[in-house]
């Protein structure tokens, strides 16, 4: 996990424009002469390096970087709410980089919902009644192909 201090400038300078300017990343494109693909993965990049490295598996980084980045329209990012809530992992993660991503933001950044309790934290709900497994299926027979010469 890096700091905001210890990122590369160009993705340095593309989270203060975010977060201290307002910019949408079509309009850092436009500002720089590049393409606004290349101004996304920049962000995408600096967050991933704020990001803590014990932290599970995150299976959206994308979508919250842009999230947090105030970059979705209102539709999906209510979606990507949803989203935190019910993977603890990524809702870890949004929170790492969201406590991260503060020190450069007068404004404030997006919600990130209460997380659904990681398994290991639900002591209320026991174990799960063990189901039957279902009967082997037999295997068929490989079939012999001919040969295509």
């Amino acid at each position: 996990m890096s700091t905001v201090d210890a990122l590369p400038p160009d993705q340095r300078a593309v989270l203060q424009l975010v977060l201290q300017r307002g910019r949408s990343y079509d309009e850092i494109a436009s500002l720089l002469s590049i393409n606004p693909a290349a101004v996304r993965q920049r962000a995408l990049d600096a967050l991933a390096s704020l990001a803590p490295e014990d932290i599970g598996p995150v299976t959206e980084p994308a979508l919250i970087t842009d999230y947090l980045l105030g970059q979705l329209p209102d539709r999906v990012a209510g979606e990507v709410r949803g989203f935190l809530s019910s993977s603890p992992a990524d809702h870890d993660w949004a929170v790492a980089v969201s406590a991260e991503l503060s020190q450069m933001t007068s404004g404030h950044l997006p919600e990130i919902p209460e997380a659904a309790p990681h398994a290991a934290d639900d002591a209320s709900s026991g174990p799960e009644p063990s189901q039957p497994k279902p009967a082997a299926s037999p295997v068929p027979a490989p079939v012999a192909l001919p040969d295509p010469r």
